[in-house]
């Protein structure tokens, strides 16, 4: 065996001994699923850290990869058919000034669940790696949970740390800011879609 993977293994060994049981329980599904934090006391494994930190940066531009993905096609589109025609000169303006508007947009629906699907981790799951079959599991359950008992039940039971200052909002106040977000959201995509 080699040095590096006996080298890798203990590395890992101490890693696991490091969040084992130490680990915060946060809640359970109605199907009986159980999700745990991370203590505040201990670092979040590189991988996930990293992820947070990419998806808080996302928040702040107020647009999903993907949504900024579209934007850039479009954009792109537009300055490959020439800036000379109006049309497109208008489309390059409007994104631009889209992704200005939507700057600081901190209530993004999709961009919150995944930080709660990296922050919180599963009975079962690895808290070393994101498995994505099982980060879209846990996208489709929070938003579930979200759609039935509202955002601020969802992130007050969660107890996820960089999304509590929204429970100091009232649930109604989330509720209508959280509507209002994603109605921007379907704004956004039906128009991209228009020009993709």
């Amino acid at each position: 065996m080699s040095i590096r993977k006996v080298v890798k293994g203990w590395f890992t060994k101490k890693t696991e001994n490091i969040y084992k049981g130490k680990m915060v329980f946060a809640f359970a599904s109605e199907e009986g699923e159980r999700f745990y934090t991370f203590p505040a006391e201990i670092h979040k494994p590189l991988n996930r850290f990293i992820k947070v930190n990419e998806l808080l940066e996302r928040m702040n531009a107020g647009v999903s990869g993907q949504e900024l993905e579209n934007i850039l096609v479009v954009m792109e589109s537009a300055i490959y058919d020439g800036l000379k025609d109006p049309k497109n000169s208008a489309k390059v303006a409007s994104c631009v000034n889209l992704l200005r508007l939507r700057k600081g947009d901190v209530i993004h629906k999709d961009i919150l669940l995944n930080l709660a699907a990296v922050l919180l981790i599963g009975e079962n799951e690895n808290q070393f790696i994101i498995n994505q079959d099982y980060h879209q599991h846990k996208l489709d359950l929070f938003s579930d949970m979200v759609d039935k008992d509202g955002p601020h039940a969802f992130f007050l039971k969660s107890c996820i740390e960089p999304l509590l200052p929204l429970t100091n909002m009232s649930p109604n106040d989330l509720l209508l800011l959280w509507e209002t977000n994603v109605a921007r959201q379907r704004q956004l995509q039906v128009m991209l879609d228009n020009w993709i």
